[in-house]
């Protein structure tokens, strides 16, 4: 049997494949059918407001107006959040669980909360939620389509969203779980500080010179996201008591994301 990898799934068993001088005439039909994931490469001149980090799968904004799609249920399914798309194509609505991050260009169209729980059952209130949002047709175009992000106590409705792609900008570094990513610039308007010294989980790492750390929001893991503002390359030391210390060169006049998954919560494990 074939091995696929990680990167495709095998559909079938291939027929018998014909040997040299046989007939191929149905060489085709024969053929095995299995999927092959593409990568398909962007260049970015400026960091996307939001976005996934391909390494550690960090979520990653550079804003506040980002929504959340985190998937949560309690043990006992009574407590959950989540998110899902709602696509009014004609009578046929369909409604999608997605997952990840999205940017959202302005304020919910509609949102409800109520002071205690609306359901404990989550199918229930996504059919509360979807009702309200049945309510709306007046006031929302027949095709469009809708991100909600709902919770035990209510929801709320976006209209304008972008998804944020999961990307995996050249690696300059890794120590342990540690990623240090060349990125794109930042877009202006972003608060930001000097800085000397970074910590993610248990990795420190100290520089020679002062660096621009840029404020984000960082979920799903931990991030960092710095500036060598200088004329010359800075260096830093990271250090970890897991994977010991590793020099890291910042090229000048180039911004990298620090980046380091949630740590699995096993003992001796970062």
């Amino acid at each position: 049997m074939r091995d696929m990898g990680n990167y495709g799934s095998k559909m079938s068993e291939p027929s018998v494949i014909p040997q040299e001088g046989e007939n191929r005439s149905d060489i085709f039909k024969d053929m095995v059918e299995y999927n092959v994931v593409g990568l398909q490469e962007n260049i970015y001149s400026i960091l996307p407001k939001v976005f996934i980090d391909g390494y550690t799968l960090t979520k990653v904004a550079l804003t506040n107006q980002f929504v959340d799609c985190s998937r949560y249920q309690s043990r006992s399914g009574l407590t959950f959040e989540g998110c899902v798309t709602y696509n009014r194509r004609n009578a046929n609505n369909e409604v999608r669980d997605v997952r990840g991050i999205y940017y959202v260009t302005g304020a919910p169209i509609y949102y409800f909360y109520g002071r205690r729980k609306l359901s404990r059952s989550e199918s229930e209130m996504k059919n509360i939620v979807l009702s309200q949002v049945e309510s709306l047709t007046g006031h929302i175009k027949t095709n469009t389509r809708l991100l909600i992000k709902y919770n035990n106590y209510g929801a709320e409705v976006y209209n304008k969203y972008v998804k944020g792609k999961i990307i995996k900008f050249p690696k300059s570094a890794e120590q342990g779980h540690l990623f240090i990513s060349w990125v794109p610039r930042v877009p202006t308007g972003l608060q930001f500080e000097k800085v000397t010294e970074l910590n993610l989980y248990n990795h420190t790492i100290q520089f020679k010179s002062d660096v621009i750390k840029f404020n984000i929001t960082a979920l799903g893991g931990g991030a960092q996201l710095i500036y060598n503002n200088h004329s010359v390359n800075v260096i830093g030391i990271s250090r970890s008591p897991d994977h010991g210390e590793k020099e890291i060169e910042l090229m000048h006049g180039s911004f990298y994301l620090f980046s380091h998954p949630r740590p699995v919560q096993r003992r001796g494990i970062d």
